[in-house]
């Protein structure tokens, strides 16, 4: 005996769409967990840049500081050559 295949109702009935609206509401709500979940993991990650940028800035500035400060330290000690060096020559 074969079976007769079931025929597919043309329009959405009201059970059919209650069914419908189940599905769809239980699909909504793994698309916004899925979204929540990339948010946090967004957030984390730009709290992670944010946190990087201002250590590079934190570096750059202590670079720069280092750099005049040594800047200054090579200008006092050819000072003090041109001293040494005159002092040398006034004492011969």
């Amino acid at each position: 005996m074969k079976k007769a295949p079931l025929k597919k109702e043309k329009y959405l009935t009201e059970g059919k769409f209650g069914i419908f609206e189940k599905r769809f509401d239980k699909h909504m709500r793994l698309v916004y967990e899925r979204f929540e979940k990339q948010d946090k993991i967004l957030e984390a990650l730009l709290a992670q840049l944010e946190s990087q940028r201002e250590e590079a800035r934190q570096d750059r500035q202590s670079i720069k500081e280092l750099y005049h400060l040594h800047a200054g330290h090579g200008r006092q000690i050819g000072n003090l050559n041109d001293r040494v060096e005159v002092l040398e020559t006034v004492a011969r």
